[in-house]
C-alpha cells in the first residue's frame, strides 16, 4: 500500500483485501482453507424467489426469462453441473428480439426450472473445490449412454451391458436417466473400478447437452 502511494498509483480501498485465505473474486467467495467456493446468500435468496415464481408459469416474457437465465448462469460459476439444465431455456430465447414478447414454456422447460427449484431450496451456497483431480472415463475404459424411449447401454473394457429403465424411473428427466447406467456400472464393476476410484473422483461425461 505504501509503495502504491509512493508511486502515486490510485487504490480503490473498497476492493482492496489484505492477504487472507477467504476472498471475494468476481462475486464468488473463495475459501482456500476449507477449499470451497461460496455463492453469496443474497444470490441464493434471489434465485429461490425467481424459481418459485416461474416454476409453474406457462408463459414468460423474454425479459423475464433472460433475467432468470442471468441469475442461473451466475450460479453455474459455483454449481458446475447446472449448465446442462439451461440449454433448453436458452433455446427458447433464440430468434426473439422484443423484450415484451411472451415465450411459452413447455413441459421440459418447466421440468428444468422445477429441478433447479428443488436443488436451490436446500442449497447452502457452498461447493467443494476439486480442481482437476478427476480421472477420466477414457482412462477407466468406461462409457455409458441413455435414451429415454429405448433404454441404456454400458461398455466397460471388453464387456457390455444394455437394458430398459425400471418403470418407476422411466418418466424422469433425461439428465437423471443418464446417471442410471453410470451408477449401475459402478455397482456392477465395483471391484475392477475400485483401484481408480480410490485414488481420485471420476469424471464421466454424458451425451445430453
Amino acid at each position: 500500500m505504501s509503495l502504491a502511494k509512493d508511486l502515486n498509483l490510485p487504490i480503490k480501498h473498497a476492493k482492496t483485501v489484505l492477504p487472507s485465505t477467504c476472498v471475494e473474486v468476481h462475486g464468488i467467495m473463495i475459501d482456500t482453507k476449507s477449499m470451497i467456493a461460496k455463492l453469496p446468500q443474497n444470490k441464493v435468496q434471489a434465485l429461490r424467489s425467481l424459481l418459485n415464481m416461474y416454476r409453474k408459469q406457462k408463459k414468460v416474457t423474454l425479459r423475464e426469462l433472460q433475467s432468470l437465465l442471468g441469475h442461473l448462469n451466475f450460479a453455474c460459476r459455483v454449481i458446475k453441473p447446472g449448465r446442462c439444465f439451461l440449454r433448453r431455456l436458452y433455446d427458447k430465447t433464440m430468434g426473439i428480439n422484443s423484450k415484451h414478447h411472451y415465450i411459452k414454456l413447455n413441459n421440459d422447460c418447466r421440468a428444468d426450472i422445477q429441478l433447479w427449484h428443488e436443488f436451490i431450496h436446500d442449497y447452502n451456497g457452498c461447493t467443494l473445490l476439486t480442481g482437476d483431480r478427476f480421472i477420466s472415463n477414457q482412462t477407466m475404459n468406461l462409457f455409458t449412454d441413455s435414451a429415454g424411449s429405448k433404454g441404456f447401454g454400458i461398455v466397460y473394457s471388453n464387456e457390455w451391458t444394455f437394458g430398459c429403465f425400471p418403470l418407476q424411473i422411466q418418466q424422469l428427466h433425461i439428465n437423471i436417466l443418464e446417471l442410471y447406467p453410470i451408477a449401475l456400472a459402478v455397482v456392477k464393476e465395483a471391484l475392477q473400478l475400485a483401484p481408480h476410484l480410490n485414488k481420485c473422483p471420476a469424471a464421466i461425461p454424458n451425451t445430453n447437452k
